[in-house]
């Protein structure tokens, strides 16, 4: 009767199923996966940034797409608007995310994205752009950048 309970489970959860991670939500990181980075600074000092690879949509497969997750975090104490583009690493590839974002004093802009990669490995590229403080209005000056690269 034992070996009937473990074939009808293997029956109604397929084998994919049944290898991907659970998320430890108490640490905010799957325990066989991987961790955010540290914060990065970026050309403006009111803005910085992190990344955390989710992995493959079937963990142990080493196939694409990637999941990234990128936060950007506001130092100032300003609202602060930008631009972003995330893309895979090397020349002329294709943007996975772009847009405008805003994100209040203190507060963290957060984008899930998925990669045409293979694996965690190859990394990501994230290019920040068209920096404004307050309103974002066409009127409204960008910020220079005040860090060296």
């Amino acid at each position: 009767m034992r070996y009937s309970i473990h074939l009808l489970l293997l029956g109604v959860f397929p084998a994919p199923l049944a290898a991907q991670h659970p998320r430890d939500d108490a640490k905010g990181v799957y325990r066989f996966g991987y961790e955010y980075s540290p914060w990065q600074a970026t050309p403006w000092s009111v803005l910085e940034y992190r990344t955390k690879c989710e992995g493959e949509p079937v963990r142990g497969m080493e196939a694409g797409p990637i999941r990234w997750v990128v936060e950007v975090r506001n130092r100032s104490t300003d609202l602060i608007n930008f631009s972003y583009v995330i893309q895979p690493p090397g020349e002329k590839k294709r943007p996975s995310a772009k847009g405008r974002a805003r994100t209040k004093p203190g507060d963290t802009f957060v984008k899930l994205t998925s990669l045409p990669t293979s694996r965690c490995d190859d990394g990501v590229t994230i290019r920040l752009d068209s920096v404004r403080a307050g309103p974002d209005v066409n009127n409204a000056e960008y910020l220079k950048p005040d860090r060296g690269p």
